[in-house]
């Protein structure tokens, strides 16, 4: 095995291990339940739909587009990782 070879599965291992440590640990329930929403339906900020009969440009609460909430959602859960996976490469001196 070349050193490139070594530095990429040690990398690779190291970001696997990241994205489940973030997965399961760092990020929040709310992330949890609503990074998966899609579709142009209006949801409730915790992701609960709003009814079909229920006017969504006068609830007294906010409402969002499913899509618009996953996605804010992912990017979000992203974030919270802090860029760990930039950290991860300078740290096993890895350059392309």
């Amino acid at each position: 095995m070349t050193d490139r070879t070594a530095k990429f599965a040690a990398v690779y291992a190291l970001m696997r291990m990241a994205a489940d440590l973030g997965d399961h640990w760092i990020q929040s329930d709310h992330q949890a339940v609503t990074k998966g929403l899609h579709g142009d339906h209006f949801v409730y900020g915790d992701g609960t739909p709003v009814p079909a009969d229920a006017d969504p440009y006068e609830a007294d609460v906010p409402v969002y587009r499913a899509s618009l909430l996953g996605r804010s959602a992912a990017c979000r859960h992203c974030l919270s990782l802090g860029f760990r996976a930039a950290g991860e490469f300078r740290a096993a001196g890895f350059r392309w």
